[in-house]
């Protein structure tokens, strides 16, 4: 499983370096490469930054559709809204807080609860 940071959690810096590398794909030097293999190289130079040297070296041998589905899962992932990002199933979801003075218990009988009428 790779492992890359929310792209609202890349520094400025890193970021900065990452759009400058991927522009770098719009110059003469690659005017002749097909759009494909631009994106290709366009997803590879992202995610090196974040993988060690052995997940990069696996990530340079797939193919166009396999970068592309890891660049879709990677952007869905950095646009889940901060609720739902900390609520999921990779976080924890328990309750470490103590019970309030407010809270009722069935002890508390039925005028306590908020099924009272």
């Amino acid at each position: 499983m790779l492992r890359v940071p929310r792209f609202d959690f890349i520094d400025e810096t890193q970021h900065d370096e990452l759009t400058a590398s991927v522009a770098e794909l719009d110059t003469d030097k690659y005017v002749g490469e097909p759009f494909r293999k631009r994106m290709r190289l366009a997803t590879l130079l992202m995610l090196k930054p974040f993988l060690s040297a052995a997940d990069y070296k696996v990530c340079e041998t797939l193919p166009v559709g396999q970068l592309n589905a890891i660049q879709v899962v990677w952007r869905e992932k950095s646009s889940i809204p901060l609720g739902e990002f900390l609520a999921s199933a990779d976080s924890s979801t328990e309750n470490t807080e103590a019970q309030s003075d407010s809270t009722s218990t069935p002890e508390d009988g039925p005028a306590a609860t908020s099924a009272a009428g």
